[in-house]
């Protein structure tokens, strides 16, 4: 089975994404910006359709898959650095209890590599740390789909399992990966 957590948001103002969640006969996991969907996993409950509806996304828009070509991908690390606030806390009062959203209480900021690279796939730029994410899936297949009102084309994957839709990120970054295929 598919772990889904490593598709999930973790952005505060949105922890609707946090977790998988159900709809009709898939579960689906989300950060807003890659879907993933499997058959429904028992125990994985429902979520809100005002909050999010994956539902609407063009998963069966006809494409014409082919096999993730092997890409040469740089080796993913993480930099810690250490906040500038009060040893996790906003304030240096002692009875603080406000705790620092910069680090999350920790004290230590994590820089994962991947956050500032993107890499072109089919032509298209996408974040790294998304692209490596769906290398991890078995029998990875990738198509050019357009995603919804025709304004953006996007990536469509399927994988043993289930399939998925990646958004392409409007530019490239200064660490782009041009050729990595």
């Amino acid at each position: 089975m598919i772990d889904l957590k490593p598709f999930c948001g973790k952005e505060d103002i949105r922890s609707y994404l946090h977790h998988p969640f159900s709809r009709d006969e898939f579960t689906f996991a989300t950060d807003g910006r890659i879907c993933v969907r499997v058959p429904r996993i028992a125990g994985i409950p429902e979520r809100d359709k005002h909050e999010i509806n994956p539902t609407k996304l063009p998963w069966d828009q006809t494409a014409e898959f082919s096999p993730l070509p092997e890409l040469k991908l740089p080796p993913q690390t993480t930099n810690i650095v250490r906040c500038h606030c009060y040893e996790g806390k906003i304030h240096e009062c002692p009875n603080c209890e406000c705790e620092c959203e910069n680090c999350d209480g920790s004290g230590d900021i994590k820089f994962n590599s991947d956050d500032d690279k993107s890499i072109d796939i089919l032509a298209l730029p996408f974040g790294l740390r998304h692209i490596r994410l769906i290398t991890t899936l078995p029998n990875i297949q990738i198509a050019k789909i357009a995603l919804p009102n025709d304004t953006v084309t996007g990536l469509r994957f399927k994988f043993d399992g289930g399939d998925g839709l990646l958004m392409p990120l409007r530019y490239a970054c200064e660490n782009h990966i041009e050729e990595a295929a």
